[in-house]
């Protein structure tokens, strides 16, 4: 019998020690180059006095401009490199063209689904100024024919989505940022793809090659192609120092057969069902559309998908274009939002949401890192009387990243923001929902590298049912959450809340 042998380091191991490699090898040539220190200082110089110009003009969030030109102040020489190294994003160019040219591909389908805009400009002439905003910027049309159903647990969601995923006939369009290939969850679900993919329907996988680093092994998705499924991975991690690892694709969808689409913040790992627990109790949110709207769902997968593969997709096969069944009311839109094209679609519509609120907005994150357009649409919301509510964990899954939120509590608690923790766990959920009216439900967070750097999704909602369901949920939560104070906040270690001062300068890289 042949005896296997196996490598002494797995492939992510090997990549981690390239990369340390990489990072010596670069200090090591620093070190060469400072017996030219004379000559390297007075170009650093120049060249830091035109970077900080070039950075103070450049139209970015203020908090992106501070960090900059501290650390270029600080640290010229490192400071100017790294800034060159980031702002040239040589690994994005390719993939900014593509998608600009498949944005163009796919003009004619989203203009065909445009109908809703005009529907919504004679009937609601004050709210069609955010949907005319998502299809100029985000190419998103506004669907009137949709019903949505809204899940407040991760385990109503996943029972759901199997019993549609067992319907499927034509296809199956999966994307999240975490597939965990051990849990239950995906066991259970891959299970069932198999079954449909042996049986001719078009199963498509993709995941994000980050997020999914320490929960799939480096040749899943060969294992899925292997096995019928077709499956890419957003930018899989590479050993080498690139920018593009800092854009994720942090979307969730789920579309099958064009007539069901979900989203919302649940990932495929058990904790997302309480079948593990890791952190205390876990509480997300999703919404699945049945309807027209399912069809700006397919279409966003499709331009993914696109990009990944640059495979020529047959668009007319997966856009219905019309529904059977009159469902739903009011108005939804899905959009997506992508680092590329410097419009930060997902934080517009919260801050659309914030200052159009009349008489609440309620909003639940699981990170709160806010720019300053953010801060302050909040705090003047509290200040003209809106009722402003956040509600975050109580127990965190990233430590620094909690600390660096509690330092925004004080001043939203002074302006009059009401902050509550989920005292039993964890809150992964990206909902937001004002004055009845309005809701939005998706991957986005309230921090800067979802609105900036992340590709995400979700579904801006305006007169539908379905808010009231948030609305109860929301109520239902605060029962199990603790009003957080000022004085709560002077109770805290006073080296908690100087680190977390300190990690506040570094919040727009957080």
């Amino acid at each position: 019998m042949k005896k296997v042998f196996k490598p002494v380091f797995s492939k992510k191991i090997l990549g981690i020690l390239i990369l340390i490699f990489q990072i010596l090898f670069i200090f090591a040539t620093v070190d060469k180059l400072y017996s030219f220190r004379t000559l390297v200082y007075g170009g650093t110089t120049v060249l830091s006095i035109i970077v900080i110009l070039c950075e103070i003009n450049r139209d970015v969030s203020p908090s992106f401009k501070i960090i900059w030109i501290a650390l270029i102040g600080v640290m010229p020489f490192f400071g100017v490199l790294l800034y060159i190294y980031v702002h040239l994003d040589v690994f994005n160019f390719g993939r900014k063209k593509n998608l600009d040219e498949i944005i163009i591909e796919t003009k004619k389908y989203t203009d065909n689904m445009a109908e809703g805009i005009d529907t919504v400009s004679e009937q609601e002439p004050n709210e069609c100024g955010a949907f005319k905003y998502l299809y100029k910027c985000a190419d998103a049309p506004c669907f009137c024919n949709t019903d949505v159903k809204y899940f407040r647990i991760g385990e109503e969601m996943y029972e759901q989505l199997l019993t549609d995923v067992k319907k499927a006939e034509k296809f199956i369009f999966i994307e999240f940022f975490i597939i965990n290939e051990s849990s239950y969850m995906w066991n259970e679900l891959k299970n069932i793809l198999l079954d449909k993919a042996a049986n001719g329907v078009d199963v498509r996988v993709i995941f994000d090659g980050m997020g999914s680093i320490t929960t799939t092994d480096t040749d899943f998705e060969k294992q899925l192609n292997d096995l019928g499924i077709k499956c890419k991975t957003f930018s899989p991690v590479k050993p080498f120092i690139s920018s593009y690892h800092n854009n994720r694709d942090h979307r969730k969808i789920v579309v099958i057969d064009g007539d069901y689409a979900y989203t919302g913040g649940i990932n495929i790992a058990d904790e997302y069902i309480n079948k593990i627990s890791r952190f205390g109790h876990w509480k997300d949110s999703a919404v699945r559309l049945c309807g027209d709207a399912v069809d700006g769902f397919s279409l966003l997968f499709l331009k993914m998908w696109n990009l990944l593969t640059n495979e020529k997709i047959e668009y007319d096969k997966y856009i219905l274009n019309s529904h059977n069944e009159d469902c739903g009311e009011g108005y939804v839109s899905p959009f997506d939002d992508n680092p590329l094209d410097n419009e930060r679609v997902s934080e517009n519509v919260y801050l659309h949401m914030i200052d159009n609120a009349k008489k609440y907005i309620y909003i639940t994150t699981p990170y709160l890192i806010l720019d300053d357009d953010l801060s302050d649409s909040l705090k003047f919301a509290a200040k003209r009387g809106v009722d402003v509510r956040i509600t975050m964990p109580h127990i965190p899954d990233k430590w620094y990243a909690f600390v660096l939120a509690r330092t925004y509590y004080p001043e939203l608690i002074k302006s009059g923001v009401k902050i509550y923790e989920y005292t039993p766990g964890f809150i992964h959920a990206k909902s937001t929902v004002s004055d009845d009216v309005r809701a939005f439900v998706g991957s986005a967070n309230y921090d800067f590298r979802s609105l900036y750097l992340h590709y995400e999704c979700g579904v801006y909602i305006y007169k539908n049912s379905v808010i009231q369901s948030m609305v109860s949920d929301y109520f239902e939560t605060l029962d199990k959450c603790h009003l957080f104070t000022l004085e709560d906040y002077k109770n805290l270690k006073f080296s908690y809340r100087i680190i977390g001062r300190i990690f506040r300068f570094f919040a727009p890289l957080m």
